[in-house]
């Protein structure tokens, strides 16, 4: 019933740590690890006189959830754009839904094995039973998906590596995500000869990247504001735009880069998550390059493979992590609380590391 939004500057330094790290192999490569993060929320749930409502006024008719900044562990990234509400469900049963949460940091990314419930009683953590106070976890069921392929003379020497990749990509995400959808956006030949093949099926995204041909220069700023615009069109709660290539682009492209970033950070586009893995032949992206990838990263991140034959575990690991967002729902008895006497309630996530 009440959405709260993580404030833009702590959003963008979330963002920054995961970012600023992505150069270190061990994002990929370190030990796999298990570990327990937290997400806290304030709960009140007062009742609001509603001639229609069904729920006693014993109880509270009107949960609302607020996140807890300061105590939340700074590696679980939630998407506000999506789901953040609670709700009543049934006669007496308040339910807290969280859509589209992530964890990762500066090792990469984790998947959810298991969460607990604690709620705060006369200043102690009181465990939570799941029979009467159930949580459930589950994967994402939905996931819109633009791809922009650089398919420029700058990857001669990876171009077909990075065709099979992306490919892997795609029946990555599509068997885990039982309702995804694709496109894939050429950014080579000129600002005026971007294509992009039809928004669907994983089979017509593989198809389009088995007939891409390389090109001349790459119109990265041009792609990437057609990859939005297709993005738009599509249904899911949940939107991500890829980006595969060098990271070199015309300075005659007609889109600018600041043009592209502004629209990310716009309400129209807010919704969506933005991810890149830049790769340069000679195994060097440039630092001016990466500070152009990482500004498109929007709520998301960049990864820099430095050899050729690492390209396909950074895509695995890619494809695992855009699939792992979670949804969380909470439910318990609907209690009043008023919003002076907020209900502290924390989830305790155990995360394994994703390889």
């Amino acid at each position: 019933m009440k959405f709260k939004f993580l404030k833009p500057a702590a959003f963008a330094a979330l963002a920054m740590a995961a970012l600023t790290a992505c150069e270190d192999s061990t994002f990929i490569e370190g030990n796999a690890i298990e570990r327990v993060s937290y997400l806290y929320l304030d709960y009140w749930n007062p009742y609001i006189y509603d001639p229609e409502s069904t729920v006693p006024d014993i109880y509270g008719n009107s949960p609302m959830i607020e996140l807890d900044e300061e105590n939340t562990s700074k590696d679980v990234i939630i998407d506000f754009e999506k789901t953040f509400t609670g709700r009543i469900s049934g006669s007496n049963t308040a339910e807290i839904v969280i859509d589209n949460v992530r964890i990762y940091d500066e090792y990469g990314n984790y998947k959810i094995k298991a969460v607990s419930v604690d709620e705060e009683r006369e200043g102690l953590w009181a465990p939570q039973s799941q029979n009467e106070n159930p949580v459930t976890v589950s994967d994402l069921e939905e996931l819109d998906v633009a791809i922009v392929f650089d398919n420029s003379e700058y990857l001669a020497n990876q171009f077909d590596n990075m065709k099979s990749n992306a490919i892997s990509f795609i029946r990555n995400i599509g068997n885990r995500v039982k309702n995804s959808k694709f496109t894939v956006v050429t950014s080579a030949g000129g600002f005026d000869k971007i294509t992009a093949s039809d928004f669907g099926s994983a089979e017509t995204a593989i198809s389009a990247i088995n007939n891409m041909q390389k090109d001349s220069y790459s119109y990265l700023c041009s792609a990437c504001q057609t990859a939005m615009d297709i993005l738009k069109t599509g249904t899911s709660s949940s939107k991500v735009m890829v980006y595969f290539g060098s990271g070199n682009y015309s300075q005659t492209d007609t889109v600018t880069k600041t043009a592209i970033v502004e629209r990310l950070n716009s309400d129209k586009y807010r919704n969506i998550q933005t991810f890149a893995l830049a790769y340069s032949d000679n195994g060097v992206v440039s630092s001016d390059m990466k500070a152009l990838v990482n500004s498109f990263c929007v709520r998301g991140y960049a990864v820099y493979p430095t050899e050729g034959e690492k390209l396909g575990d950074f895509f695995d690991y890619f494809s695992n992590s855009l699939a792992s967002a979670y949804h969380l729902t909470y439910r318990h008895e609907a209690t009043k609380f008023d919003e002076n006497n907020k209900q502290k309630i924390r989830f305790k996530l155990l995360v394994e590391q994703q390889r």
